[in-house]
């Protein structure tokens, strides 16, 4: 009997077959008749229900289309604008991975997998797939290099920006699935703009570029994360902006000629030089912890210093090689000069006939990990009448013994020849000729020294006028930054109230204060002219 909803209903109505009665075995009866009449009456429904769904299913994308939403409606040079500042935000520091691609946001295959219409723009537009960053790491996985080889054959013919890097170190066994990866890298040589490559020797020793010339080639920068020895075998590329670490010199086989940017690092000093003479545009170089070469016969140290038009050189020293370098170069171009000693005594005489001869117009000069004492340092700055920007970096010293020169660096003398210009009788100082650095703008001083106690001489120095007769001050100074590295023994040096008052009005007058200072764990900084303000506040000073 048909006593309950289920049964009765339309979704399940063809479940339940009709039951046979005896009652009507020869002839049916009315009701059954009706019954009957009523389930060949819901079966064709049912099947004219079935067809207009389907119907209805394969009209909704034609629906889609002619009745198109916004996003759908634009124009596609307008999609694949928007498509591509999608991909490549200028603001992001870094590219994610090959790896990470697939679950960013801002992945070109999360645009593909949004709607058949945006997968094909976003597939025939070259511009999404012209930069890969891949770690060629262990274990090697087929599907990873086969969805970078697709990745960059959608780029087409455009300029190509590929960073290759590993985090382990890879033996020849585990190294060798990517060598076909690495070949069809080099196929795209003709095509490279950008190529960063971090990787061990097995790896780095595969590429090359005889497949054609690299004239698009911009950047190069190859670093040698393995300890054996590797060369480079990119011989015909002629980058302008070049990075080399832990690579020796004479591995190298790239052309120089348009090179107006040189970075290395734990280069030899007669590789330097041979840097500088074989790059006739170099602008701007860096060369970190520079080493002395180990046969004093390979080059002639005493010969005539070469001329450079190098403008900006940040350069350091982990041995004593700094006077053979100073000695062999003038560079009359530069501009911007930053010089690391790796705690080493600063040899003064050597730099001042350096900059003496050079002549040059100097804006901005960094000194960093060094030890320069007060009159070694003012007769440095007194040859930078034209700087803008001085930064000094001071060595940590040890309070442990009673050496003078161990002892934290004070400044005052610095200081004092800062303001000497507008003082009648200046007593104990040389007379000088003129301001010290007048056209200074920033200064910048970090390390360990007697903070508290010449804040305020740093400060009128700094802003000391123009004669004793006036009270505007001489040097444009827009920004000071301070960072004061204290021991664990060490108290924060506050600032005092006459100093809190004299710093708060030049803020408003524009001049910008950082003062940083470490706090009790020495792990982190804090801003010392807030916690200065804050201690004032809870002593109901200000």
């Amino acid at each position: 009997m048909y006593r309950c909803n289920f049964c009765s209903s339309i979704d399940t109505i063809s479940l339940y077959p009709d039951e046979t009665y005896a009652t009507c075995q020869d002839e049916l009866c009315s009701t059954c008749r009706r019954f009957q009449t009523l389930n060949e009456q819901i079966w064709q429904l049912q099947s004219s229900l079935t067809d207009l769904v389907n119907e209805r299913r394969n009209l909704k994308p034609q629906l889609n289309n002619v009745h198109q939403s916004i996003i759908h409606r634009l124009p596609v040079e307008i999609s694949t604008t928007i498509f591509f500042y999608y991909v490549h935000d200028s603001s992001k520091l870094e590219k994610p991975t090959i790896r990470s691609w697939v679950q960013r946001l801002d992945s070109p295959l999360v645009l593909g997998a949004v709607c058949q219409a945006w997968r094909h723009i976003a597939w025939s537009f070259p511009n999404l797939w012209t930069s890969l960053k891949m770690e060629l790491g262990s274990p090697v996985r087929a599907t990873k290099i086969q969805l970078a080889i697709e990745w960059l054959c959608r780029s087409e013919s455009l300029p190509l920006t590929i960073k290759l890097f590993s985090h382990k170190v890879l033996e020849k066994p585990d190294a060798e699935p990517y060598f076909s990866f690495i070949a069809f890298i080099n196929q795209q040589s003709y095509r490279w703009y950008s190529l960063t490559l971090d990787l061990p020797g097995v790896l780095l020793s595969r590429f090359h570029d005889s497949q054609g010339t690299t004239g698009m080639l911009h950047k190069l920068d190859i670093n040698l994360s393995s300890s054996s020895p590797s060369e480079l075998c990119i011989s015909r590329a002629a980058p302008r902006l070049v990075s080399i670490r832990n690579v020796e010199l004479d591995n190298t086989r790239f052309k120089w000629k348009n090179i107006t940017y040189f970075s290395s690092t734990h280069f030899r000093l007669d590789e330097v030089l041979a840097v500088l003479r074989r790059a006739p545009q170099l602008m701007s170089a860096e060369f970190l912890s520079v080493k002395r070469r180990p046969n004093r016969n390979s080059t002639n140290e005493h010969q005539s210093p070469s001329i450079y038009p190098l403008k900006s050189l940040v350069i350091g020293f982990d041995q004593s090689s700094i006077g053979s370098f100073f000695d062999n170069v003038t560079l009359p171009s530069l501009t911007n000069f930053t010089f690391y000693l790796a705690s080493k005594r600063t040899p003064v005489e050597t730099l001042a006939s350096f900059l003496e001869r050079s002549g040059c117009h100097l804006e901005k000069f960094s000194l960093q990990e060094v030890k320069i004492n007060n009159e070694d340092l003012i007769r440095i700055t007194r040859l930078l009448p034209s700087l803008s920007y001085l930064s000094l970096g001071i060595e940590c010293f040890s309070n442990a013994t009673t050496d003078v020169t161990e002892q934290p660096l004070a400044l005052g003398s610095f200081y004092s020849a800062l303001a000497a210009h507008s003082l009648v009788t200046v007593d104990s100082l040389p007379s000088f000729a003129g301001p010290l650095l007048p056209k200074l703008k920033t200064v910048k001083i970090f390390g360990k020294f007697l903070f508290k106690a010449e804040l305020s001489g740093l400060l009128r120095g700094l802003f000391a006028p123009s004669s004793n007769r006036e009270s505007t001050a001489l040097r444009p100074l827009e920004s000071i930054q301070i960072c004061f590295e204290r021991s664990p023994e060490d108290i924060i040096p506050f600032i005092n109230q006459t100093t809190l008052d004299y710093i708060l009005d030049l803020s408003r007058k524009g001049v910008k204060f950082d003062l940083k200072v470490q706090l009790e764990n020495n792990s982190k900084l804090g801003d010392l002219l807030q916690l200065s303000l804050q201690k004032f506040d809870q002593a109901g000073v200000i």
